[in-house]
């Protein structure tokens, strides 16, 4: 038989309870920068408890790491003429 301590337990009901982040334009921010690799150490850490802790930063992180492998393996690159690429950057400069 297994027994589990008070205090696990307690984390547990704590992460399946909490179903908001109040910290969320935060999380996600940080959750972008782990997905690109561009967190510092104390950026990891905060989201490596965040994750533990937050149900939502949980299956935030959960879903874009899923959309993000997808899209790494699922998708083709093909070269682009050049001259379509100085129009379409020759329009966004115009529009800024």
């Amino acid at each position: 038989m297994v027994k589990f301590s008070g205090a696990w337990l307690k984390s547990r009901l704590k992460f399946l309870k909490n179903m908001h982040c109040p910290d969320q334009a935060n999380c996600f921010k940080i959750l972008q920068l782990m997905l690109d690799n561009e967190a510092d150490e104390a950026q990891k850490a905060q989201f490596e408890w965040q994750i533990k802790n937050c149900m939502p930063c949980y299956k935030m992180y959960r879903l874009d790491a899923a959309i993000k492998e997808v899209l790494q393996t699922k998708i083709e690159v093909k070269s682009v003429p050049g001259d379509l690429v100085d129009t379409i950057k020759l329009k966004i400069k115009n529009a800024v």
